[in-house]
């Protein structure tokens, strides 16, 4: 080394120091300044009481009596030994070019390293699988500290339907606010479930019903989405409803759509129970021929629609039959004011949305979603759930099969909504909607009043469907359309003569 060790311990010498012991691992490190440098470093670097140094006679006299000062010796020891030190760590790293950097720029000549300054650190060699993974540890790390400070979007919130009893009595039951919000009516008389072998026994398996496909099973190669269907369903044509039901058992999920119950399946006509006030339906009672409601609908478990506006956006009434389903439902208050990017600004009914909306997402909705009210209906067999003009509805099935009898309804109440409706829509679509209204409407103004003095007398709330509009008006009006209506009703009239031939005479049948 280039810091002499002969003339340091001649120094050293002279000072009157001299270790009393010496360690191998400080050799070892400061092999170049000898052991008795590394010692006297650490001695005297980490705590002067620990370091047994002997001071000669000749080390530091003071000026009056020559004797020895003590304190002078051990000052001049430190200051020489923490130099040499210094500059020991300094040659010790000078193979990374950081030595001299350590020293005083008056000391730097003690430094054999003397082209240090003019170099540049090297750097320490890292294998790229090395940067790799500090990379990726760093990538989690942050992963984690954001998903742990991350403002997490707030959960969609849905408000239960209003569920009133069956046995309340009818004139309560517009209270509830019927035409104003959903309303579900539980309680009443529940007739035979509509299973698979009650459909097929009631319908016929060779009953073609139309045939759709939910969003959750769009075939990869097709070229409709969910965003351009209605309701998000795939139109498949007309199926027999005994292959429907086979294709359930080879697990394909389909929907049947729009078998209209008075005309294929008059039979289950008396288990499709009806409010009160809807008796007064106009569609029903004076266009019953124009429209294929009540309708039945069946899908099997874990199947579902997409939202979707009803056309012409008249309410809507469903009688869950079997099974059990779940509905969420926007009004058309907050669908026109907030979900215009889904809807447009003035929706017509009965098209596809702009955008997807899905109102089962409650961990990732959209903002527009947040501001308006999400009501949602747990239907069991026998519930009747009743929405107002304009509501944005999607369904899911629980049970397989779901089976529920549905149909648009258009009171005296909702008539003057339906009208103003259809003077603002100019699609086609709605045009056969709205002439079959006007029909209706006009039939309804040369009846009078008698149909809401009619309703107003019931006592029951819920009646079957027959009985609410009149079994001799559907036999006259659906009798030539649909055969089956006619055996029924030629069954019926045929029963009734036997029944009052039977009667004693004064005893009038009723």
């Amino acid at each position: 080394s280039s810091l002499r060790p002969v003339g340091l311990a001649a120094r050293w010498g002279a000072m009157g120091v001299q270790p009393s012991r010496c360690a191998s691992s400080s050799a070892v490190m400061l092999s170049s300044l000898g052991c008795s440098l590394a010692l006297g470093a650490a001695q005297l670097s980490s705590s002067p009481l620990q370091g047994r140094v002997a001071f000669s006679g000749a080390a530091g006299t003071d000026d009056a009596g020559g004797k020895p000062d003590a304190g002078a010796a051990r000052r001049l020891a430190a200051r020489s030994v923490a130099l040499h030190v210094k500059v020991a760590a300094c040659e010790v790293r000078s193979r990374s070019c950081r030595g001299a950097v350590c020293l005083p720029r008056r000391h730097r000549h003690l430094s054999h390293s003397s082209t240090c300054e003019e170099q540049r650190p090297r750097r320490r060699f890292r294998p790229p699988s090395a940067f790799a993974e500090r990379a990726g540890l760093e990538k989690e790390a942050r992963r984690q500290l954001t998903n742990k400070h991350k403002i997490r979007s707030p959960r969609l919130h849905t408000v239960p339907v209003s569920i009133i009893n069956a046995s309340l009595p009818g004139s309560d039951f517009r209270s509830h606010g019927l035409g104003l919000k959903p309303v579900l009516l539980r309680g009443g008389p529940l007739s035979q479930p509509w299973d698979e072998g009650r459909l097929l026994q009631a319908c016929g398996s060779r009953t073609k019903i139309l045939a759709m496909r939910p969003q959750s099973s769009f075939d990869a190669d097709a070229n409709t989405t969910k965003s351009s269907a209605w309701a998000a369903l795939q139109v498949l044509g007309r199926m027999p409803l005994g292959e429907l039901f086979a294709r359930w058992r080879g697990g394909d999920p389909l929907y049947g759509f729009e078998l209209d119950v008075k005309c294929h399946c008059p039979e289950l006509l008396d288990d499709i129970p009806v409010p009160r006030p809807l008796a007064g339906d106009l569609l029903q009672r004076y266009a019953p021929d124009a429209f294929p409601w009540p309708s039945l609908i069946v899908a099997p478990s874990g199947s579902r629609s997409g939202v979707h506006l009803d056309a012409g956006l008249w309410p809507f009434w469903i009688a869950l039959m079997g099974g059990r389903k779940v509905f969420r439902i926007v009004g058309l208050e907050d669908v026109r004011k907030h979900l215009q990017r889904f809807f447009g600004a003035d929706p017509p009914g009965g098209e596809a949305m702009l955008e997807d909306l899905d109102l089962f997402d409650d961990e990732h909705p959209p903002t527009e979603l947040l501001q308006t009210v999400v009501y949602e209906a747990h239907m069991e067999p026998g519930d009747v759930l009743f929405c107002p003009a304009g509501c944005a509805h999607t369904a899911r099935n629980l049970e397989t099969p779901t089976s529920l009898a549905a149909a648009n309804y258009v009171t005296v109440h909702d008539l003057a909504f339906a009208r103003s409706h259809c003077r603002r829509s100019k699609q086609r679509e709605q045009s056969y909607h709205c002439r079959h209204l006007e029909l209706a409407a006009e039939a309804a103004a040369a009846a009078g009043e008698a149909v809401e003095e009619e309703v107003q007398q019931r006592q029951r709330l819920l009646v079957p469907y027959s009985e609410a509009f009149g079994r001799g008006a559907l036999c006259s009006r659906l009798a030539k359309k649909c055969p089956k209506v006619a055996q029924a009703c030629g069954a019926a009239a045929a029963s009734e003569g036997s029944r009052s031939q039977s009667l004693p005479s004064g005893h009038p049948a009723t």
